[in-house]
């Protein structure tokens, strides 16, 4: 009788053990939950600020963390490499967090988000346009960035063409023999003047 019971009670114990571990097994087995993740929307003329702003909201990474990611000048990326002049802009990618609505990972970090900005920044610039830039003595940078100024200084559509006729004017003219430096010049006025009503005169 008493190792009856012996053998009952380890019995038991092994039944237990045996469910404990078939529980253990299921939750491994189990699916890992989906990564949460966010949908954000950018406009058109959305500033670095503005977009590092948005992603600090959503949780995507800090807003200093996407700053710096877009000001590394070591990254190793085609954009970065045509820039010829980093030190003389406000911020080394300004123009090229491209307007679209996208899906982050909550969490997934400043370089991540950054990426996402370039790859469709380059899906969406064309041979075509690369051929069309060379055609009138520009860079695809010095597109960008003129097309980011224009953005940034007018107000509304109808506007940009007086915008867009005055920039090239001055590019055109004698008076500024170094087109990188007026490009970059004038889009730092415009990255700090939005909002305030000022224009290029």
């Amino acid at each position: 009788m008493k190792n009856f019971k012996k053998y009952i009670a380890a019995l038991l114990i092994f039944v237990l053990a045996l469910s404990l571990c078939s529980c253990s097994l299921i939750d491994r087995l189990k699916p890992a939950p989906a990564p949460e993740t966010v949908r954000l929307t950018f406009p058109e003329g959305t500033t670095v600020i503005q977009a590092a702003q948005k992603l600090e909201e959503g949780g995507v990474c800090t807003k200093d963390e996407f700053i710096s990611a877009v000001n590394n000048t070591e990254r190793d990326n085609k954009f970065v490499k045509a820039i010829n002049n980093p030190q003389e802009r406000p911020f080394l990618l300004e123009g090229y967090i491209y307007p679209d609505t996208y899906d982050f990972y909550v969490g997934e970090g400043a370089e991540k988000a950054l990426g996402r900005f370039l790859a469709n920044t380059e899906a969406k610039l064309t041979d075509d346009m690369y051929a069309k830039a060379q055609k009138i003595g520009m860079s695809m940078d010095e597109i960008i960035t003129l097309a980011s100024i224009i953005q940034q200084e007018a107000s509304v559509p109808s506007v940009m063409a007086n915008v867009s006729s005055v920039l090239h004017n001055r590019l055109n003219s004698s008076s500024y023999p170094r087109r990188d430096g007026f490009l970059f010049k004038a889009q730092r006025q415009a990255v700090y003047k939005r909002g305030s009503g000022g224009q290029i005169r």
